[in-house]
């Protein structure tokens, strides 16, 4: 091989390790898109950790705060003609990927991170990393007869962990933000209890129950309007769902039979 032809082909390796390649340069006069990502999710800053020391930060932006075990929205600009490519690391996308927007479904407590990539009409790319904060939601819990009779009040029992606020659904067009609401059914038939769980961030959890509610109205007790001191006296129901047991609780005196 001649020396010249060593030396062209060596000029030509060089090159091409040192140029950038073709899809990242824009043509003249072309400026690279700046995509910048927002969360849908604000938390209440005083609930958030001081201290992560497994967290960190992506171009030295503050992470982002995330809900486990929630959905959460991000978003950049939508620029005409522009595409938009999503990875998340620590949750999973669970729509809009291609578009601006995107929705994640985020794993447990802990730590995570969402990029976003940007290629504009020129065919230049912009990129945004944002690390997020995964803390930790509530879990909604609660206990309740799964059999009522209807016009009976039903005790809802509230168990859930590491909640402040609650938002009852009794299926029947009502609601209750009570810690441990009553409520009595009006009509027979089966209905879906949820119970939503919020802690002090805005995380939140759900839960979703079956109740049937027998087309029998509860007992009704019948009994003398007044007695006397230290008598007896004879309390009976004759009204009752079908193959109900009763149990019966008296106040001021002492139950002395069947």
């Amino acid at each position: 091989m001649k020396l010249s032809t060593m030396f062209v082909l060596l000029a030509l390796l060089v090159l091409a390790l040192v140029a950038p390649a073709a899809a990242d340069i824009c043509p003249p006069g072309s400026t690279p898109p700046n995509p910048v990502i927002l969360s849908s999710f604000l938390p209440d800053s005083s609930c958030i950790p001081q201290h992560q020391p497994d967290v960190g930060t992506a171009g030295g932006k503050a992470c982002l705060v995330a809900c486990e075990n929630n959905y959460t929205t991000y978003c950049v600009t939508n620029n005409v003609g522009s595409t938009y490519a999503w990875t998340v690391t620590g949750g999973a996308i669970s729509g809009g990927q291609g578009t601006n927007c995107v929705t994640v479904l985020w794993g447990p407590a802990g730590s995570g991170s969402v990029t976003v990539t940007e290629t504009n009409v020129d065919s230049c790319t912009g990129t945004d990393t944002r690390c997020i904060q995964i803390i930790n939601s509530p879990i909604a819990l609660f206990t309740m007869p799964a059999n009522v009779c209807k016009n009976v009040p039903v005790n809802f029992i509230n168990q859930s962990v590491n909640a402040l606020t609650y938002f009852w659904d009794f299926g029947d067009g009502n609601t209750s933000t009570l810690f441990n609401p009553t409520h009595a059914y009006a009509n027979g038939g089966t209905y879906n209890v949820t119970l939503v769980a919020y802690n002090k961030c805005g995380c939140s959890d759900s839960i979703t129950k079956q109740i049937t509610v027998s087309s029998t109205a509860g007992p009704v007790i019948d009994c003398p309007t007044t007695v006397c001191a230290f008598a007896e006296a004879c309390y009976s129901t004759s009204s009752g769902c079908p193959g109900a047991t009763y149990t019966w609780i008296v106040s001021g005196g002492t139950i002395t039979g069947p």
